[in-house]
This record gives structure tokens, sequence and C-alpha cells, in this order.
């Protein structure tokens, strides 16, 4: 099938930082590092001659969002753990380029860079190239993510950059990165512009406590109110729309442990959810292509985002298709940045935001199309009973697609993932249990409700 070469590779939601996060533990990073470096069994179906002793080429790799936690975690602990995940990331593959997406817990990240709310083209906006930072607003994620100026990955890129004459690139992309590959067009977004707390109301289905005031008076923040989605005419609409709303709901945690924040996110999961998604471990770490998705090969590993008749199986992507993807294709066709724009008629859509993975065929409104959808999953620990759904998006240098499903349960010799006498699951799960016990002390609105959910759901 070719060199070892991937022309993408999509991660989302980390969480770095955040202690709930595997791969805020240095062994959560060390198990992602084995299985991306030395499992042959893992590469298998896409690299059937993988040698451990060579690095995965990747020509994009996409951050697609709440990468570092900023909201839930401190600068300083995010800075710590996501220069350890670049440094982790770039000693097991070998990229060329990487692009962010910010999310809405890293929002922040971005509207401090670009200083007022607003976008970039699909193809993003290089701010690192052969070593060299090439813009002064970069600085602060520059250094979170690769430790600049000082910072080791920050080092060993410059010490690259004077070896060769193609140096890596590092880019930002908001709200949406695109390309083409092998007749397709990839189109990458958090899902932060679709998320429930975008729609107005939001706020009274979920805490039935009297409105927004009612949320901003018991959680002490400073809410600003968001746009109408639906009279939004563009993307850059669609941003301004949401841009102040996000960084006032998700605002970034500074030189604290934890923000008010904290308490509002484990608030409105445990009330949108209403119990603990249950997802078994899986033995081992697996690659699942597209074919072997349609075919069954995953099932009961890997969710199904659609029905049989492409309708959505979730409230997240009914209102990505209502109210963001007629934005993005008008996005993706204009050129007015350079080029003639990317066609849309085979479209694919990578997202985050939800944890939930998987992947589906989506009927558009009309139905005259459809657009495949995969979601990322993510790498935060609910509960001690869930395995969260660690997974990867990956196209290969012939343009076929794979799910990337990392396990936890297990390292490459079989043996538990231990941290001292704990598993790592078991540890991250135990911080889980002590965030939703701290939001209950704090009785938020919905202690007794949230009493009747443990009996009712327990």
């Amino acid at each position: 099938m070719g060199s070892n070469k991937l022309k993408l590779l999509a991660i989302s939601d980390t969480h770095l930082g955040e202690e709930t996060s595997l791969l805020s533990f240095p062994r959560g990073l060390q198990q992602l590092w084995r299985t991306l470096a030395k499992d042959k069994a893992f590469w298998a179906p896409i690299f059937p001659d993988f040698d451990p002793d060579k690095r995965v080429q990747v020509e994009d790799l996409v951050l697609l969002g709440d990468i570092p936690d900023r909201t839930l975690s401190s600068t300083s602990q995010i800075s710590a753990n996501t220069h350890a995940f670049a440094m982790m990331l770039g000693d097991a593959l070998e990229i060329e380029r990487a692009v962010y997406v910010p999310g809405n817990h890293d929002h922040t990240l971005w509207t401090g860079y670009n200083g007022a709310p607003g976008i970039t083209s699909y193809r993003g906006r290089d701010v690192v190239r052969n070593g060299g930072c090439l813009n002064d607003r970069a600085e602060e994620i520059l250094s979170i993510f690769l430790g600049y100026p000082i910072g080791w990955a920050w080092w060993a890129l410059e010490k690259a950059a004077n070896a060769t004459a193609d140096g890596f690139v590092f880019s930002v992309a908001n709200p949406v990165y695109a390309r083409e590959v092998a007749g397709s067009t990839y189109a990458f977004a958090h899902g932060t512009h679709f998320r429930s707390e975008m729609v107005p109301g939001w706020e009274q289905g979920l805490l039935r406590a009297g409105g927004m005031s009612n949320l901003d008076h018991l959680l002490e923040l400073d809410l600003k109110p968001g746009g109408n989605l639906e009279e939004v005419e563009d993307m850059t609409g669609l941003e301004e729309a949401v841009s102040n709303f996000v960084d006032s709901l998700w605002p970034s945690s500074k030189n604290s442990p934890t923000s008010r924040s904290d308490e509002l996110w484990y608030l409105l999961t445990l009330l949108r959810e209403g119990s603990e998604m249950i997802r078994e471990s899986p033995e081992s770490s697996a690659v699942f292509s597209r074919e072997g998705l349609s075919n069954g090969a995953a099932d009961g590993r890997v969710a199904k985002l659609t029905d049989e008749h492409g309708e959505p199986s979730s409230d997240s992507l009914e209102r990505f298709r209502k109210l963001f993807l007629p934005h993005l294709k008008t996005h993706l066709q204009d050129g007015s940045s350079g080029g003639e724009g990317l066609p849309t008629g085979e479209l694919v859509f990578v997202y985050g935001d939800t944890h939930q993975g998987g992947w589906g065929e989506l009927n558009v409104a009309d139905r005259s199309a459809s657009v495949r959808v995969y979601n990322c999953g993510g790498w935060v620990v609910d509960g001690p009973r869930t395995h969260p759904a660690c997974h990867l998006f990956a196209v290969d240098d012939e343009g076929q697609e794979f799910i990337l499903d990392v396990s936890f349960a297990k390292d490459l010799e079989g043996k538990s993932v231990q941290v001292s006498d704990k598993t790592l699951l078991q540890l991250a799960g135990r911080d889980a249990e002590h965030r939703i016990e701290a939001v209950n002390r704090a009785g938020l609105a919905f202690g007794r409700g949230w009493q009747y959910l443990r009996r009712r759901f327990g």
C-alpha cells in the first residue's frame, strides 16, 4: 500500500491539564506513544509492512479543538501538559504540518491571538514556518503548544529548520480547516458553533431554573449573550454570533487551578446526559477502515452517528445540518484567499466536542446528497466504569479513511496500564467522581434534582 505516510491525522478533545484526561498523565502519553510508534499489529490494516524503527509520516496533523483545557486548568497546568503532548507526538510521528482548530474550552486562545472575533480561510493561517514565529500575537499559543521561545519542542524545531530547507509548519484555522484528498474534500471543525448552548433557550431546557439571569447569578459568571444563529448569513457572521458568548461561558482560568466554569461544565454535562455513559474497555488498540465500519466490524466499539436512512442519531448532528453545513459549503467554495475554492460534492466532515466518537452517512436537508461524518471522540474519563472513545481519524496516502481506536486497558505487553497501585482509568475516573461530588456539594441549582437523578439512574 505504498509508504508509511498519512495525508491526514486528526485528534480532538485531549483536554490537557484536566485531571480526568488520560493524556494529562505521563503514563497515558507513554501508552499513546507506544501505540503510534511501536505497535505493528495496530498499524497493520494501513501499513502491512510497518517498521517500528521508522516514524509514520503525517502531512497534516489536525488538532481539532479542546487540546489544552484552558477553562478547567491553570495556565501552568496546560503549558506543561500540552508541551509534553507535543514532544510525544513529535517523537512518535514525522509531522510536516500541524493545524490547530480551536474548540470551546480553548477558544479564548484564538480571540487573544486574533485580537477580535473573526475567521481564517479554510486553509488556515501559518504562524510558524521553518523554525521561525511569523506573528508576535501567536506567542501565547506557541508557548503553550511548543514551549516558545526556550522549550524543548521549540528548540527541536529550530534545530530541524537549520538542518533542512523543508521545515515544520504550524497553522491556526478558525473555525474550519479543509483540504482535498483523492477527490474528497475533508473539512474539520470542533463543533462549538452547533453546540446546544449556542441555541437560544438552552439554559431553560437544562436547568429549569428561570433562565440565563439565574444561571449567571448562581455561578457568578459574566455571560455575554450570543446572536441568533438562524439569522447569520455566512461563516463570519456565525463566528461573530457565538464568539463573545463562548469566551464568557468557557473563560480562561488563568493562574487558578480551576474556575467557576469548572462547576458549570459538570453541571451541564450531568443534566444533559442524565447518567454516566458506559463504554467497555477494549482489550487492545485497533484500526477500522471505512469499509470495515460499513460492514459492522466495529459494532459495539465505534458508535453509529446516523441511522439507516441517513438521519442523525443525536441533536448535535441535526444542529450541524441545519445551522452549520450551509455556511460550511459556502466557506469551502470561497476562493477569495487564493485558489478556486474546494468542491463539496464529496464532502467528509470531521469534528470533536461530543466525546462520543463514531461515524455515519448524513443526508443533507434536501436529501439530494449525503455527507460522511466522523467524530474523533475524546480522552476524558467520565466515571470509573467508562473507557472514553479515544479515536483518531486518518486518511492514508491513497485516500482511504480510518478510525484509530486507542485502548488504555492494557499496554503492548498485555499488562494493565498501571500508575502506582491503580490503573490509569481508575485514577482518571476517581477524579471525575470527585468533581461530581464537589458540584453536588455546591448545591448549584439542581441539588435536589441531581439527587433524584442519582436515585433514578444510579
